[in-house]
């Protein structure tokens, strides 16, 4: 066992329920379906409950490629995105 896993492992009780959260310091784009692409679109649009709203999004989602973008540096997450851009040109 990795000499940090020993101490989390004595500091936190194998019994004990503590939410886990930890940092991404890589960047790593991805695809994702349509119904995960309007959940997140969904989430963060304004006016959502203008009548239209949702449908569009649908329509968005489902005509276009969407992907999921985890960055911890905005060099390589746009780097990403433009190899995204690149790739969705040639095909």
């Amino acid at each position: 066992m990795p000499l940090s896993c020993w101490a989390i492992s004595r500091v936190i009780r194998p019994s004990s329920s503590a939410p886990i959260a930890y940092p991404t310091v890589w960047t790593h784009i991805e695809p994702v379906g349509a119904a995960d692409a309007l959940s997140q679109l969904a989430a963060h649009t304004f006016h959502l409950d203008e009548p239209g709203t949702l449908a569009t999004l649908a329509r968005l989602v489902g005509d276009v490629p969407t992907y999921t973008l985890t960055s911890g540096d905005l060099d390589e997450a746009v780097d990403a995105v433009l190899n995204v851009i690149g790739e969705a040109k040639v095909t």
